[in-house]
């Protein structure tokens, strides 16, 4: 499941859904950004109700942004029970960069 464009306060980010979550940090005009949501497509049908992807514009979530001290984008901050467990900056399209976020969601789900 992908929630495009949420706003979301830090504390009413638990309330939301308690799946695991992965913040998706992006900006728009971004190619980087743009080809990770698209990886982030294919992902969430594979792991439909099992994880929540957030999009945040980190233009305008500046409390998540400040929280999670996002410096770049596209960053993804993974979060299990509410505590974050994997960040991952940047995206190149690469096999072994979608691999690794992939392991990454298998831990994350474990």
């Amino acid at each position: 499941m992908i929630e495009k464009n949420m706003l979301v306060k830090s504390e009413e980010l638990q309330e939301v859904n308690p799946l695991p979550k992965i913040l998706d940090f992006w900006v728009e005009g971004c190619g980087p950004c743009i080809l990770l949501g698209t990886f982030l497509d294919e992902i969430s049908k594979k792991y439909e109700r099992q994880i929540q992807i957030v999009k945040l514009n980190a233009a305008e979530a500046t409390e998540l942004q400040m929280r999670y001290h996002i410096l770049s984008v596209p960053t993804l901050i993974f979060l299990k029970d509410d505590a974050l467990v994997f960040r991952h900056v940047g995206f190149d399209g690469k096999n072994h960069t979608k691999e690794k976020i992939e392991d990454e969601i298998k831990k994350l789900l474990n």
